[in-house]
Formats: C-alpha cells, sequence, structure tokens
C-alpha cells in the first residue's frame, strides 16, 4: 500500500504581475505550486484575485519555463556565459565607451525588488547612460506633465481610494480598472469596491472610447471618439474657471498672470467645439461640467485610452489643472499624493525640480529632437541607436519591446546587428530567440521581493525554490560587476549575499525602517494618508499651470476639432494577459502559459456591426488592418460594445502584433508614439493556409 499523499501547504505571498498586487494563498506541494487562491485577510484584495494570479503555477512550471543559461544558442554554464559577457562588454567599451552600452527594462523585472537595486548599482558604477524602459511607451505624458505642472514626475500622482470619505465623485477618462486594476490608481477587487462606493453615495461616470467592463458599473459612461479627451477637459476646464474653481488654491497656490494666459487659451473650447470633436451631444457635455463642478472635489483618473491618444500630453496637463483649480490635489477631501515608503518623499530636506517647458536633458545622439524623462531616453529610440552605431551593447531585463513599440521588425533587425544582447527573464520568447547571452532568473514566487503600490507596502518571502539552473538577478549583475572590477552589493561578498539582505539595504532609509515592513509581511503596511505634504513642496511654493509648450498645443488643437472620415484604431487589454505575456487559460480550458501562448484572444480585432455591415466583414472573417505604418491580419468580432467607427486590437499581442500598425512618428517632449486613435482601413482577406490555423485557434479562443 502506497504512503498517502501529503496535503498542500499554503503560505501567503503577493501577485506581483500588476500594480494591484493582490494578496494570495499558494499551496505547495514538493516545492511546486500547486495552486493559487486569493487571501481573504489580506487587507487590500480581500480574497480576490484575477485569473492572472490564479494560473501562476502554470507560469512557473511551464514548458517555456528557462532553467540554463545560454550562450549564443546553446546550453552552457554560468561562468561561460559570464565570463563571455563580460568579456564583450570590455570590448564594446574599449572601442567606443560605456555610452555604446544600453539597458531596457519592463514590467518583467519591476518588482524584482533585490535585483532592480542591483540593477541600478550596476549601470551607475559603470556610466551607463543609456537608459531605457517600458514607462517610456506608456506612462510618458503622465509624468512629464506631472513634472511640468509641479515639478515632480515621479511624486505628483494624485490617487483615489473607493473606502476614503471623499471625493464622493470619480470620473474615468480611456480606463477601465475592471480589467486593468488601475493605471494611476491600484484597484484589487475592483467590481466590488467600485459598487460598494456607489452604495455609499459616490458616484461613477466614465469617458472613454469604448463601452468598457467599467463602463457597465458606471452611474453615467459618455462614448467618445478616439483621441478627443483633451477637447472634453479643455472644455471642462474653461467651464471650471469659469465658475466651480477653488478660490483658496487659485490665491494661494497659482499665479494670476497664469491664470489669465489660461483662460484666454481656452476661451474656444465652448460646448459646441467639443461636440464636434468627441462625438457627444452639447448637452451630455454640459451634464458632465455640471457633474463635475457639483462634485466640489472630483476625483479624475486616466488610463491608457488617454495615454496613448495623439493629444496625451494636453489631456494630462488639463486633468492636472482641473484637479488643482477645484481643489482636489494634497487638499483635505481631495485626492491623495502617496508620500512614498522606500523613499519618503515628503521628509526630503531638499529638492530638484524639473522643467516647466520639459526640457530637462537632451535626447539621444540619433535622435536630438527628443528629451530625456528622469534620467531615460524615449524607448523609441533604440533602433535609431543601434542603426547609426551609438547602441552596439543591450541588456534587456524582463521585457519584449518587439510587441511594446512601433516599427517591431526594424528594432528586431537592428536588434540582430549588436554586437551582444543579454536578457534576463523567467520564460522562452522572441528575445531570448535573439539574445546571445540567456540568463534564466527566478519567478516571483521563487525570490522574496518588497512590493509597493500607491496604498500599501509589503514584504514577500519566497515561497518555493527556484530551478536549480537558474540564479538571482541580484546574483547575475553581481557576477557580472565582479568581471567588470566595480562593487555592487554594499560590501558584502557575493556568497554571503540574500534576497533579504539586499531588501534591508532597499529599505535602510524608508518608512518605518525594515524591520516593521518585514514583519508585516504579504499583508504589508498602509502608506499614510495626510494631504498637505506637497504643497509644501511646490517649486517656489506655486502650481505651474500655464507652460508654453502646451499654451501653444491648446491654440493647435482648437483650430483641428473635425474627426477624420474613417475607422479609428483603439487599443485594449484583456484580463488573461498582462502585456506580452498571457498567464489565464482561455474559453477552452487550455493553459495559455502552458502552451506558450501569448495572449491567445488579442487576435480577435472587434468591429462594430454597422461599421462590420459598410464593409462586408462578418463574424470570424478573416481581415487586414491597415495604418500608414504597417498592417496586419486578425480574425474579426462583430461586436456590439465596439464604438461606431472604431477598430479595437490588444495591445502587447504577438499575433498580430498591434505595434506594426503604431505610427512611428513622436512628441519630442513625452517620447511617446500615437499607439491609439489613429485611422485605419479594415479589408476582408484570403489568408495563408498557416494563417487560417491560427485565425481559427484565436476565433475558438475569444468566442
Amino acid at each position: 500500500m502506497s504512503d498517502p499523499v501529503p496535503a498542500a501547504a499554503e503560505h501567503r505571498s503577493v501577485c506581483r504581475i500588476c500594480t494591484a498586487q493582490c494578496g494570495l494563498l499558494v499551496a505547495v506541494a514538493d516545492s511546486r505550486i500547486a495552486g493559487v487562491r486569493g487571501d481573504a485577510e489580506h487587507p487590500a484584495s480581500h480574497g480576490y484575485t484575477c485569473p492572472k494570479g490564479r494560473a501562476l503555477a502554470d507560469f512557473h512550471h511551464g514548458p517555456r519555463r528557462l532553467t540554463r543559461p545560454r550562450l549564443r544558442g546553446k546550453d552552457a554554464s554560468w561562468p561561460a556565459v559570464l565570463d563571455d559577457l563580460a568579456a564583450a562588454f570590455a570590448d564594446v567599451r574599449a572601442r567606443q565607451g560605456t555610452d555604446a552600452v544600453g539597458v531596457y527594462s519592463s514590467m518583467g523585472a519591476a518588482f524584482e525588488s533585490a535585483g532592480l537595486l542591483v540593477q541600478h548599482r550596476l549601470f551607475g558604477a559603470l556610466n551607463v547612460r543609456q537608459r531605457y524602459s517600458a514607462l517610456m511607451y506608456d506612462c510618458g505624458p503622465l509624468l512629464r506633465a506631472a513634472e511640468m505642472v509641479g515639478g515632480a514626475a515621479w511624486e505628483l500622482n494624485p490617487s483615489w481610494v473607493p473606502e476614503a470619505d471623499s471625493p464622493r465623485f470619480v470620473l474615468f477618462i480611456g480606463c477601465n480598472p475592471v480589467v486593468s486594476h488601475g493605471y494611476q490608481t491600484n484597484l484589487p477587487e475592483p467590481r466590488a469596491r467600485m459598487r460598494a462606493f456607489q452604495r455609499r453615495g459616490g458616484r461613477i461616470w466614465v469617458l472613454d472610447a469604448r463601452r468598457t467592463e467599467t463602463a457597465d458599473l458606471a452611474d453615467r459612461a459618455l462614448i467618445v471618439r478616439p483621441g478627443s479627451d483633451a477637447y472634453v477637459l479643455a472644455y471642462l476646464t474653461a467651464q471650471l474657471l469659469t465658475e466651480g474653481y477653488d478660490a483658496h488654491e487659485l490665491a494661494a497656490y497659482c499665479r494670476a498672470d497664469e491664470l489669465d494666459r489660461l483662460r484666454a487659451a481656452l476661451a474656444p473650447f465652448d460646448a459646441e467645439l467639443a461636440a464636434r470633436a468627441s462625438g457627444l451631444p452639447a448637452a451630455e457635455l454640459r451634464a458632465l461640467a455640471d457633474a463635475v463642478r457639483n462634485a466640489g472635489q472630483p476625483a479624475i483618473l486616466t488610463g491608457t485610452g488617454v495615454q496613448f491618444g495623439p493629444h496625451a500630453l494636453v489631456a494630462e496637463w488639463l486633468r492636472l489643472v482641473i484637479l488643482v483649480v477645484t481643489g482636489s490635489i494634497d487638499r483635505a477631501g481631495g485626492m491623495w499624493v502617496p508620500p512614498g515608503w522606500i523613499i519618503p518623499f515628503d521628509r526630503r530636506t531638499s529638492r530638484s525640480y524639473g522643467s516647466a517647458e520639459g526640457d530637462d536633458g537632451p535626447g539621444p545622439e540619433s535622435r536630438p529632437d527628443l528629451r530625456q524623462l528622469l534620467g531615460e531616453y524615449p524607448a523609441v529610440a533604440m533602433a535609431d541607436q543601434i542603426e547609426q552605431g551609438y547602441l552596439r551593447g543591450l541588456f534587456i531585463a524582463g521585457g519584449n519591446p518587439l510587441t511594446a513599440g512601433p516599427e517591431p521588425d526594424r528594432l528586431r533587425a537592428a536588434i540582430a546587428e549588436l554586437d551582444f544582447l543579454a536578457v534576463t527573464d523567467v520564460a522562452d520568447n522572441e528575445v531570448t530567440a535573439l539574445a546571445t547571452h540567456v540568463l534564466p532568473v527566478p519567478a516571483m514566487l521563487e525570490r522574496s521581493d518588497v512590493v509597493r503600490n500607491k496604498s500599501h507596502t509589503c514584504y514577500a518571502p519566497a515561497v518555493i525554490p527556484p530551478p536549480a539552473g537558474t540564479r538571482p538577478a541580484w546574483w547575475v549583475w553581481a557576477q557580472l560587476a565582479g568581471r567588470l572590477g566595480v562593487e555592487v552589493l554594499g560590501g558584502v561578498p557575493v556568497d554571503e549575499c540574500s534576497d533579504e539582505l539586499l531588501n534591508r539595504q532597499l529599505l535602510a532609509h524608508s518608512r518605518g525602517g525594515a524591520d516593521a515592513l518585514i514583519a508585516a509581511g504579504p499583508h504589508g503596511l498602509g502608506m499614510p494618508r495626510e494631504p498637505g505634504w506637497f504643497h509644501d513642496a511646490l517649486p517656489e511654493g506655486r502650481w505651474r499651470l500655464a507652460p508654453r509648450e502646451l499654451l501653444g498645443r491648446l491654440g493647435r488643437l482648437a483650430d483641428c476639432a473635425d474627426p477624420p472620415d474613417a475607422l479609428i484604431f483603439v487599443s485594449r487589454r484583456v484580463i488573461s494577459a498582462h502585456n506580452s505575456v498571457r498567464y489565464a487559460r482561455d474559453q477552452r480550458g487550455n493553459s495559455a502559459a502552458r502552451a506558450g501562448l501569448e495572449v491567445g484572444d488579442a487576435v480577435a480585432v472587434s468591429v462594430h456591426p454597422d461599421d462590420a455591415a459598410a464593409r462586408g466583414i462578418s463574424d470570424g472573417a478573416a481581415v487586414t488592418v491597415r495604418s500608414r505604418s504597417g498592417s496586419v491580419v486578425a480574425t474579426a468580432r462583430v461586436d456590439e460594445r465596439a464604438a461606431r467607427g472604431t477598430v479595437s486590437l490588444t495591445h502587447g499581442s504577438r499575433t498580430p502584433n498591434a505595434a506594426a500598425l503604431i505610427d512611428p512618428r513622436v512628441d519630442p517632449l513625452t517620447g511617446q508614439p500615437v499607439f491609439s486613435g489613429f485611422p485605419v482601413e479594415v479589408d476582408v482577406v484570403t489568408p495563408s493556409p498557416g494563417q487560417s490555423r491560427r485565425l481559427a485557434d484565436a476565433s475558438a479562443s475569444s468566442s
């Protein structure tokens, strides 16, 4: 008789796929994940976790998991790979200096706290200035607007908590937290928390180019033309500067001359102009203005629907202006500004401020038209830098720029010409296939991390051991550092170092110190919500509401309010995937992570029935979507939820890759191209046999 199988032991942890960071209970048997469910006692998520979190077992143990280092396509030992990588780095440095080496980081490394700490130390010690990240693919307008208005790109990030007594009105613009779990705010358990907010008297309005899942929950949803958010916000700002402003905020923290210039620039934006641009009736725009005005202190949150649009920087600027003039930022009753945990922003005794005109630092050599942001170059410049010989060696940490930015085929060809491409990642993908050096690292539940978002910070210890052939990212960077003659572990020998020791170094000057946070474990500690600290930190004690560049853009915006006579492309998200990685099971029960799929249901292109009928498109038909930059072939889904005049596809999918449609022209101040809100054509096509098989699989997955 066989021995009884022991029950799986459950361990508390935290999901690190997105910034919601839901609490998990992870069942472990034989050092493997046997199941994942939500932690009902977690103070933020209350037992909720999305399909991605519940699929983490497949992600950790799937067939595409990287378990051995590779050198130019072949398995090799760690010493061999690291020795060769150090030699390749040294060779580039000897010929062109460290200016010819770059690093690109993305969400796969963003919550790897010890690894990220040592990564920053390494490239700082080596004076590597070509730093890129996915942050500049989707947050550039948000960060630049915060820098221009408040002097602080990172710190000025107003947040909304549904459980707070106020604000009692929230407007989501181009934001679908039911699927994304928040963008500028973090919302685990989004449906339940928003419904509870409404039961307590709160009101939710949505302004979006799609009928989203969040729109279904809203008290009122306004479906606008893609890319018209800036017009609606300009109209709202003009109205509130006439009636509905907070007199104390304007008198104490704003400059009268700037307010005068702002009012003059906003004068053309009446309800009729905004209606022409947005497609909304003027009466609905007036109702929205009344709702925001009557709220007193509204919460306004944007997402990629705004960030990806053609006027994203103007829209983000006007959102901040509305929040300032209504007294809704960093004031009692308004949106709170998180004061930071690892770095307590509110305790700083000296500050440096970003430029009011967004000209903080020069761009890369190949793109002098661009500007730095937070010490980074825009990621769109990588192909130019490689092609013109300024970038010869590249490190990629947990990301896939081939599905994130424009011209993926051009970037792929450029990467192939590098002297070296070193990739740290958890699973095989098209970037590791191109790499000269593949450096496999532990997945999230195999390492210990300091995990933080705007509302709380916690410590999540490892719950299972990593595969034997992987190494912690910090170890990889430290070994490379030793070979290149720099020290990155704070004086600790590499053999004596650990996740916890490095996380303690990270927390050395944090709010409350390392001991309290580590003792709190995965449940963590909440961020203090005390208003006023950001007002004390304003440059010269005033908001900067009227940057010359943005006033000029506003004037040009007023002259081009008529919408194009074409279908407009709209980006979207799916709850089963995050960026280029699909975690959850598809509709047929197949594990996407185990099957090695990436955002499989994204290949369905959503088209409104009226637009489909006008073009002879039937549900499930193969179609070509074509922009001025490129084209993709995908399955059409005739969808009542799609807005008329739009075509919708998930950004980040591998097949088809929506990045092929993106216009590579970028905003010089944000470094970001237009991902959404541009004209496309859609035609029925006859696909090849291989395309037919992929399209059939995608159609079944998304039906």
